[in-house]
């Protein structure tokens, strides 16, 4: 049964999925409506700005682990966050307005 499923000429011999580069790529117009400018890094107050949060609301929620912890440190543990950790703050912030919690059960 399964040869006669095998040689059907209708059934798809294979499927391409093409995925064109960058899609990686961070789009400008977002950046800009946070307000920052593009750069390798920015500092917690930059962030905080951007978010329209107090730079103590965002270091709680850090420590809360609602918004990820930056990979990069520099120099004596100050904190440095990409481009890709700011926006996905931004979609945390919009989803904690929206009423969700995202705090971490154990």
């Amino acid at each position: 049964m399964g040869s006669t499923l095998a040689n059907n000429s209708s059934s798809p011999k294979h499927l391409e999925i093409v995925i064109k580069p960058p899609f990686w790529h961070l789009p400008k117009p977002i950046l800009k409506s946070l307000g920052l400018p593009k750069k390798a890094t920015y500092t917690p107050s930059e962030v905080a700005k951007a978010l329209g949060d107090h730079i103590d609301v965002m270091r709680k929620r850090l420590l809360a682990s609602i918004y990820p912890e930056p990979k990069l440190y520099k120099g004596k543990g100050h904190r440095r966050f990409t481009a890709r950790e700011v926006l996905r703050m931004a979609e945390i912030k919009e989803r904690i307005g929206l009423g969700f919690d995202l705090r971490v059960t154990k």
